[in-house]
C-alpha cells in the first residue's frame, strides 16, 4: 500500500477519492497518482504526475479585418486555454468549401 503524500504537492488537489490539477491556482493537465517501487530502499512510493503551471502566451496577431475574435482575451492567454475564431464576411465560405 501506498501512503498519499503529505502535504499534496503544489499543482496537485485531492476532492472526492480523485486527483486533478489545482486549476484554482493556474495548474493544468491531467493528473496521475501511481504507487511505484522505490528501487533505492524497495519500498512503494506514491507518485504523482501530469500537472504543470498555466503560463502566459501571448495572443498572435491577427487580421481583425478578415477574423472575429471578440470571444478572445486580449493580450495573453494561458496555456491550455482555448477561445473562438470566427472568419468575417466577406472571408466565410459555405460549408464544405475550403480555400487555400
Amino acid at each position: 500500500d501506498c501512503e498519499f503524500p503529505n502535504p499534496i504537492p503544489l499543482g496537485y488537489i485531492f476532492q472526492a477519492g480523485v486527483w486533478g490539477c489545482d486549476t484554482a491556482n493556474q495548474y493544468s493537465g491531467q493528473a496521475l497518482g501511481e504507487c511505484v517501487v522505490n528501487e533505492t530502499n524497495c519500498e512503494p512510493t506514491f507518485v504523482l504526475s501530469g500537472c504543470f503551471p498555466t503560463t502566459p502566451c501571448d495572443f498572435p496577431a491577427i487580421d481583425s479585418c478578415q477574423y472575429d475574435v471578440t470571444d478572445c482575451p486580449t493580450g495573453q492567454m494561458l496555456s491550455g486555454t482555448s477561445c473562438q475564431v470566427k472568419c468575417k464576411s466577406p472571408y466565410m465560405t459555405p460549408l464544405g468549401e475550403a480555400h487555400g
